[in-house]
């Protein structure tokens, strides 16, 4: 991303060279698993670059956003937004994703409606000060899935930012209200 703010016009070659040159080669364990994931990467990149968000006239107002909020009392949500793009009556949060879904189908609407991880941008873009956010009417939530090379959109209406927060707080008490005695499961072997 760095390489393309610089010079926009960078063509895929560079980038790819670039991509190489920055490969992280631990944590793979086995050397065919490493080159599996290293063609992946290779082609996540030469399709986003063919992709609607690949814009050199449009780039992203930010990535990596670190986000905090307090929900309630006593409660802080936090994360990092991957990308905020500016749109013609807003802004577009954008999350990437990078799960296998060769053989699945995109989220449905219904499913986006209810994504929580979505509700929690929304609920930052409408709670956390920062200059982004500020008189932001509209709001779009987009995931993109690289295995797809395809983005799926949505909003929140502010009932439904109310019903996420409803949630937040009902697993938040869950939780406070939890027994973690050990259920003795083989996972458990090494929990204190």
């Amino acid at each position: 991303t760095e390489a393309l703010k610089k010079d926009p016009k960078i063509c895929e070659r560079e980038i790819l060279t670039i991509f190489e040159q920055n490969w992280v080669r631990e944590g793979y364990g086995r050397k065919s698993y490493e080159e599996a994931m290293k063609k992946r990467g290779r082609e996540y990149l030469a399709r986003y670059l063919k992709s609607e968000l690949h814009n050199p006239q449009n780039p992203p107002i930010t990535e990596e956003l670190p986000f905090i909020f307090p929900v309630g009392s006593g409660l802080k949500l936090g994360g990092r937004i991957d990308r905020i793009d500016r749109i013609r009556d807003g802004i577009e949060i954008i999350d990437y994703k990078t799960t296998d879904l060769l053989e699945k189908e995109l989220p449905s609407q219904k499913e986006l409606e209810n994504n929580l991880q979505l509700s929690f941008y929304a609920l930052a873009a409408a709670n956390v000060h920062h200059p982004i956010f500020e008189s932001v009417k509209n709001v779009k939530l987009s995931l993109y899935f690289f295995d797809k090379a395809a983005k799926v959109s949505t909003q929140r209406t502010k009932e439904q930012l109310e019903q996420a927060v409803e949630e937040i707080l009902k697993e938040k008490q869950e939780i406070e209200n939890s027994d973690f005695t050990c259920s003795g499961n083989f996972f458990c072997r090494d929990c204190e």
